[in-house]
């Protein structure tokens, strides 16, 4: 669909209506900036990469935000389910830690919630929102950098058209053309590893828990979902979710039980089994030449205690808030200046949490010698020492750094006089 109301030039374009592009979309209009939001694949396809069977984990970090954004309500009201607690586990050893919300005063660590219910409470808000045009689908073909201004050429169902603004936000994911076209230097390396998606019942309740079980194939999380449902995201070497894959669900069943023990109880129903490839990436700079990359365009992620999208919308956080106070003050939304008051912000956080998450995962698989003991005595010091909990809690939650105005659950404040 395509929903036009505005007359350019755009104050900022946004390349990817995914959820980060969807996201800052809202917070943008929030704001009172006029911006386009452009997007490849329609909401509904079968290959629509953003919206797919996927669950994802919401930190209570990103609650504020969304909250900020005035959708919590309407997320929370549909497939979203509290994480209460996770249980931290390797197979064959003797540490466990148990991370729970009452030591953070919160009602929850996070929430899962399925991509698809999350991308349509995003979408509705962007459609409805005043100063945003939403073009779907809507290809990027090319884009020329000026002194005072971006242009992208777009195609669309009704031909080509060009299209101005100050600014240019890639938020087309980690395989993004545009960012290539733009000339960023990609550090990429791919784990030899792929993620298995799918989804698993039991037979008791799980009160809101959630695993991370560190196997010697890779780590195995269980996430809460509604009905008492596990959302399964699995890290595994491709061959092995070749079998998996392969195997009838009898089979995979006693091969994920033989994984993770029982624990959570005995499992049942799996659902449709998905797998993604898995790297490693980052972007220098962030931004450049009236462009800003945003999400996994700017960083991917292991997906170990699912930290991915959550980094993303801090970036929206930040990114929303740099804008619309330049806006505030007549500055130029493409400038230099601008653009490194937000990578200034962002640097740090983007680092410290790829190399936890690469760290992590690197802790947990090898098998040097020594790193088991290490392993087993780490899980038992973090299990019972309280401030060492609430440390690594406020990193896993989003809430340590610098905090944007929305990461406080606040809304971004409009320009006087104007109205929504």
């Amino acid at each position: 669909m395509t929903r036009k109301q505005q007359v350019e030039p755009y104050d900022v374009l946004i390349a990817g209506g995914g959820l980060v592009g969807a996201s800052l979309g809202g917070a943008l209009a929030q704001a009172g900036l006029r911006c386009c939001v452009l997007e490849a694949v329609p909401f509904a396809a079968a290959d629509q990469p953003s919206f797919d069977e996927r669950t994802i984990a919401l930190t209570w970090g990103s609650r504020l935000i969304f909250a900020g954004l005035g959708v919590w309500p309407q997320i929370i009201a549909t497939d979203a389910e509290p994480i209460r607690s996770i249980h931290i586990s390797r197979r064959g050893g003797f540490g466990i830690c148990r991370l729970d919300c009452t030591g953070m005063g919160v009602d929850a660590l996070g929430y899962v919630v399925p991509t698809r219910v999350l991308g349509r409470v995003l979408l509705d808000r962007l459609q409805q929102a005043l100063g945003v045009d939403y073009y779907c689908p809507a290809r990027v073909e090319a884009v020329q950098p000026a002194v005072d201004r971006v242009t992208v050429q777009v195609k669309t169902e009704q031909g080509s058209l060009q299209l101005r603004g100050d600014l240019l936000v890639v938020a087309e994911g980690g395989r993004s053309s545009l960012r290539e076209q733009l000339g960023y230097k990609v550090y990429a390396r791919p784990y030899e590893a792929e993620v298995l998606l799918t989804t698993v019942s039991t037979g008791q309740s799980h009160n809101g828990r959630a695993f991370e079980r560190f196997t010697e194939h890779g780590p195995l999380a269980l996430l809460p979902m509604r009905e008492n449902r596990y959302s399964v995201v699995w890290t595994l070497p491709a061959a092995r979710v070749d079998h998996l894959r392969a195997c009838d669900d009898a089979q995979f069943l006693a091969q994920i039980q033989a994984d993770f023990g029982y624990r959570a109880g005995i499992f049942t129903a799996p659902g449709i089994r998905l797998r993604y490839p898995l790297a490693r990436s980052r972007v220098e700079p962030l931004a450049q030449q009236r462009s800003v990359l945003l999400g996994n365009a700017a960083h991917l992620l292991h997906p170990v205690a699912g930290q991915g999208f959550n980094l993303g919308l801090r970036d929206v956080a930040h990114l929303a808030e740099v804008l619309a106070t330049a806006h505030q003050h007549g500055e130029d939304l493409g400038s230099d200046r601008v653009l490194q008051k937000y990578t200034a912000l962002r640097r740090d956080d983007i680092r410290r949490v790829q190399g936890f998450t690469h760290g992590l995962m690197t802790a947990f698989t090898q098998q040097w010698p020594g790193l088991s003991l290490a392993r087993q005595i780490g899980l038992l010091l973090v299990d019972s020492l309280p401030l060492v909990q609430r440390r690594l809690l406020q990193h896993t939650m989003g809430l340590a750094g610098p905090r944007s105005q929305l990461s406080l659950g606040l809304p971004l404040a409009r320009p006087t006089g104007e109205n929504e």
